[in-house]
Formats: C-alpha cells, structure tokens, sequence
C-alpha cells in the first residue's frame, strides 16, 4: 500500500522498493499464478514485469524510467540462461548468487545493460537479479542454526552482501 510515510522513506533512499496491494477476483490470481509457474518465476515477480512492460510499452520513447526498466528486462534472459547453464554443468553451490555475478560480471553487454538500468540504484537492481537466479535455480534461502538466513558481505563485486542458497524441496 502506497502511503505517505512509504513517499518520505523513498526521498530519503530511491532503491526502496513501494509496496502495491491488489485485489483481483480468485481465477484472476489463479490464471495468473499458473502463468507464473509456466514462466518459471514466482507470482511476484511474475506481476511486477507485467506492470513494468505496460509501463514501456505506453510511455513516451523519451521517459526515463522506461528506458530504464527496458534495460532491466533486457538482463533477464541472459540472467537465466546463465543460471540454466551453470546449474546443468553442476555448479550450484550455496554461494551460488555470488558465482553467476561473476560470471555475468565477464560479459561487457550484460554489464552495460546494468549500468543503464541501475542508474545508481544497484541494490534494487542486484534484488530483481537474485530473485531470477533463485527463481531459474529452484533455490531458497539457506538457514542457519538459529533459523536466520545465512548472509555474506563482500566487496569488489557487483554485489556487496548475499544469502546463501539451497536447494528447494
């Protein structure tokens, strides 16, 4: 939900994510969520691009923020195929969204779709990443002891923290 509170929380930090709350009758969610798993994304995601693409498709060729979202989407497939591919050779291991930012780090397209689509705004960005990777890998959050995520900070990555991963079922 959309309040004024959530308005000063994104002046002061622009990645903050707002929060949307929708209603839709039961076989409206239904249809949507089997499409969802067809696409082999979670519902969330899944709804956010549908939003986002009806977002570029009518705004203006000069609206920055369309241009922005094109170069998001524009990382998805090779996000996933890299995904894919690593997870196929065997390469799935907890630190897994730490491996597929370095290997996507190596590919000068990706990276430039990144640049234009982070606009300084890498942790918002690096969120949608890690939610495709965990989504193509069939991977959760990995656990610790106590039943909190096991997260690592690093630096001189596209990325500065993770959650470990494992995975699902």
């Amino acid at each position: 939900m959309h309040t004024a509170e959530t308005s000063a929380k994104k002046k002061k930090n622009p990645s903050a994510r707002v929060t949307l709350q929708l209603n839709v009758e039961p076989e409206v969610y239904k249809t949507i969520s089997n499409m969802a798993k067809t696409a082999e994304m979670n519902i969330q995601l899944f709804v956010t691009q549908m939003i986002e693409k009806q977002l570029v498709a009518n705004a203006g060729n000069d609206n920055p923020v369309a241009a922005r979202i094109q170069a998001k989407h524009a990382l998805d497939e090779p996000v996933i195929a890299t995904v894919k591919q690593m997870v196929e050779a065997g390469e799935f291991d907890e630190h897994f969204i730490l491996r597929v930012f370095q290997k996507l780090r190596k590919d000068q397209t990706f990276l430039a779709n990144y640049e234009a689509a982070s606009r300084q705004q890498h942790v918002s960005l690096n969120r949608h990443i890690v939610i495709l990777i965990k989504s193509a890998a069939k991977a959760k959050n990995k656990k610790g002891e106590d039943g909190e995520e096991i997260r690592f900070r690093i630096k001189g990555e596209l990325i500065t923290s993770y959650t470990l991963l494992e995975k699902k079922g």
